[in-house]
């Protein structure tokens, strides 16, 4: 847990020290794909994807929306012809999140967002041909920074509260690193009670 200690205290420390950096646009029209990893408090690691855009419809107002789906397979005894027997376990997790944000400039190099959001998450177990699914739907909300600390690097940080399943809270960090005109590549992690996730992400600006 030390790699993401230093990282959440990075991020921290650069948002505070943001708006001294020089004046950058924020890339708010952008589209990306998502390499990512969910672990469970009981050790299962879900692995996927995760397709993601925010577009600005007018000067301050955002459509974000994302779509995550993750995938674990793991050995069980399950009943089957009222006999135990042990069977491979394929469980998959899907998360849909569409929203509006509204985005309000504090510094030069550095945007303060709100977003609310519908949010739907499905989850869906199979075994040698039995399958089963539940799902759940609410809403988010969540407020966050995103600074561009200098020409080539952004840092975000964002806290919200979701009503899916339970109510919880979750935090979100992220990282772009901007090296090509419209290509970025980010860091992402986010936690929430007993779940924390991380991504590996492209992005295109358009």
């Amino acid at each position: 847990m030390e790699i993401k200690a230093s990282f959440i205290a990075a991020t921290v420390l650069s948002l505070n020290i943001g708006h001294a950096c020089a004046s950058t646009q924020i890339p708010w029209d952008q589209v990306g794909a998502s390499y990512t990893q969910t672990e469970l408090s009981n050790s299962d690691s879900y692995k996927g994807f995760r397709i993601h855009a925010t577009a600005l419809l007018s000067e301050n107002v955002l459509f974000t929306g994302s779509y995550k789906r993750v995938k674990d397979s793991f050995s069980s005894f399950v009943v089957m012809d009222d006999v135990t027997q042990r069977a491979t376990v394929d469980s998959t997790l899907d998360d849909l999140r569409v929203g509006l944000g509204y985005k309000y400039r504090v510094f030069d190099n550095t945007d303060w967002v709100n977003i609310l959001a519908y949010n739907r998450e499905e989850i869906e177990v199979s075994t040698r041909g039995l399958e089963s699914s539940v799902s759940d739907n609410g809403v988010l909300f969540s407020t966050g920074l995103r600074s561009m600390i200098s020409d080539s690097v952004e840092l975000s940080g964002s806290i919200g509260y979701r009503e899916v399943w339970d109510n919880d809270v979750f935090v979100n960090l992220g990282s772009q690193f901007h090296l090509f005109s419209n290509i970025s590549f980010g860091l992402g992690y986010e936690w929430q009670d007993d779940i924390d996730s991380y991504e590996v992400s492209i992005h295109w600006s358009f």
